[in-house]
């Protein structure tokens, strides 16, 4: 059937272009992984950092991995893969989702709502920069290296050490946002976590204009 056909294809894919960084197993232990600081995800756990669906852990949307193989994680090994024809890509999601038993026995939860983004004032400034110390500061630093007091001890669901956001770097660079600096990436972020690292979702304590 075609779905069938997809993971086929999907297969040869991930062998030409995944696997020397998120091994043959799925696990994240390519050949390249070693030298990797950021690791290659282990897509095993079934745990993806960037996806639309509320929740930190929740499962991603086709469409989420088909944004994050698309346009890489800047600032990471993952690099763009829009060389790669669409229907390929497509087709490697499919392949990569039989590594996990979650996308059997879990329900994939709909995307969250992302709002209009409000008029920037200095009314909303000054909110902005209210909730920004009151829940971001810890980890991202006063003025948003990276280097709050919280940073150093930060380790990921692996055990690997993690270094949070810098937003003053340009976009693209080492320790900037690595989806892309787009308020509804940020939203979506924000609102829903970064699966398996030390970002949680703060959907269920901000309101959407706090995002």
């Amino acid at each position: 059937d075609t779905q069938t056909e997809l993971v086929k294809l999907g297969k040869q894919v991930y062998e030409r272009r995944c696997i020397g960084c998120h091994g043959a197993n799925g696990d994240g232990k390519g050949p390249s992984a070693e030298f990797f600081k950021t690791k290659p995800r282990d897509f095993t756990s079934g745990v993806f950092k960037f996806h639309s669906t509320p929740g930190a852990n929740s499962l991603p949307t086709d469409q989420d991995l088909f944004i994050t193989i698309s346009h890489g994680l800047w600032g990471t090994p993952m690099p763009p893969w829009y060389s790669i024809p669409a229907e390929r890509r497509i087709a490697v999601i499919q392949y990569i989702k039989t590594f996990s038993s979650r996308w059997q026995s879990e329900k994939i939860l709909p995307p969250i709502t992302v709002p209009p983004e409000p008029e920037v004032t200095m009314q909303s400034l000054r909110h902005g920069r209210e909730v920004y110390q009151a829940n971001c500061l810890v980890c991202h630093g006063a003025e948003g290296h990276g280097d709050g007091p919280a940073a150093a001890g930060l380790m990921d669901m692996w055990g690997h050490k993690e270094t949070p956001a810098n937003y003053t770097l340009p976009a693209g660079t080492m320790g900037g946002v690595k989806l892309g600096h787009d308020s509804a990436h940020l939203f979506k972020t924000v609102m829903n976590g970064i699966g398996g690292t030390a970002m949680p979702p703060f959907g269920g304590t901000l309101q959407p204009q706090d995002g």
